[in-house]
């Protein structure tokens, strides 16, 4: 590669490739020991991954980035890296993620009804998460993190809004903190409780499930404990939410805008970019010309591309900050969970 920049730059009748070179040397050479780290952190978060499959490989990646970030293990050498993929990879993976959507499944909801209720759960989610965390006295950032996380789908919900925020990465690390732990705790809870105590049948643990865990893969792993028709449930439900995550963005980014003084000019887009390579992604997706094999290789890439993402925004966090924000987040986390769980349950009883 430095070869080839010196050769560019000999070839005056070359100039353009020479500034091609010449980026793609510089980009490497300042951001090239951190991606490598932060893809090696994923390498082995697949790894541990594979040997249990409850948890989660971005989970993985997480935890992974935090350890190093609080061992010294990373040089600043590697943080122009670790920077680029919280950023760039992250929305690259929002991206991919509308591949996994048809909109023709969500009719398998049975209804409007079907449609709104999942809506509904979603406003009241976003809603009252946001008012709880500001009226905890958390910043807005942080609070609108949780509720974007807890009321659509997890991490992936977190990676689109956070652009809109001036969050910090110890803000971010927490939310996903937050949606992890209790995500996880749900994967536990709800197994145990959905049919012994509440007594609901299949598809309503189904729709339960789908209306109230946060991420993706927790709904499959919670709502498979009760067979087939109460996965195929909680996966609808749970892509009638996730489709709500591009309306949700631009309504926080038509919030933001107007919430900017008119003097400033570097006022976020209505439509963020990579929403709107989203949003094409699942259209896309629904006209059904793409072959299986392609969905599987996008949704492979997708996911390792969250989990080295994942690593670099947990490198960046410093556990003594974080603890200096107090167990308010963790309760804002725990009453948030506990609400969600309780709402959607009601709506569930009376969907189906």
């Amino acid at each position: 590669m430095a070869y080839a920049c010196i050769f560019g730059s000999a070839n005056g009748g070359k100039r353009f490739v020479y500034m091609n070179f010449e980026s793609v040397c510089e980009f490497f050479r300042l951001k090239g020991l951190g991606i490598f780290v932060a893809l090696t952190a994923a390498v082995a978060a697949f790894a541990l991954a594979s040997q249990n499959d409850k948890i989660s490989p971005v989970t993985i990646s997480l935890v992974l980035g935090v350890l190093a970030a609080n061992t010294n293990l990373l040089s600043e050498r590697s943080k122009p890296g670790t920077d680029f993929a919280a950023r760039k990879l992250l929305r690259l993976g929002v991206i991919l993620l509308g591949f996994r959507l048809a909109l023709g499944d969500l009719q398998k909801i049975g209804s409007i009804k079907g449609l709104l209720a999942a809506a509904l759960v979603v406003v009241v989610a976003f809603i009252g998460i946001t008012l709880l965390g500001r009226a905890m006295k958390l910043s807005g950032s942080l609070s609108l993190l949780v509720a974007t996380g807890y009321s659509i789908c997890g991490v992936s919900a977190i990676a689109a809004v956070r652009p809109l925020t001036p969050a910090d990465e110890e803000e971010v690390a927490y939310a996903i903190g937050l949606v992890t732990l209790f995500g996880s705790l749900s994967m536990l809870v709800y197994p145990i409780i959905g049919d012994p105590i509440l007594r609901l049948s299949a598809e309503q643990f189904g729709w339960w499930t789908g209306a109230a865990v946060h991420d993706v893969a927790q709904v499959v792993a919670t709502s498979s404990s009760n067979g087939d028709l109460a996965l195929e449930v909680a996966v609808v439900v749970k892509l009638a939410r996730v489709v709500l995550l591009a309306p949700l963005v631009l309504a926080i980014s038509l919030y933001q805008r107007g919430g900017i003084k008119s003097e400033i000019t570097n006022r976020p887009p209505i439509v963020p970019v990579f929403v709107t390579f989203f949003l094409a992604a699942v259209v896309l997706r629904s006209t059904n010309l793409l072959p299986t094999t392609l969905i599987e290789v996008i949704d492979s890439l997708r996911s390792w591309l969250f989990a080295t993402a994942m690593f670099a925004v947990g490198s960046s966090v410093r556990l003594k900050s974080m603890f200096a924000m107090g167990g308010r987040p963790l309760l804002l986390g725990a009453v948030a969970w506990i609400g969600l769980a309780s709402f959607a349950l009601l709506i569930a009883r009376v969907v189906v």
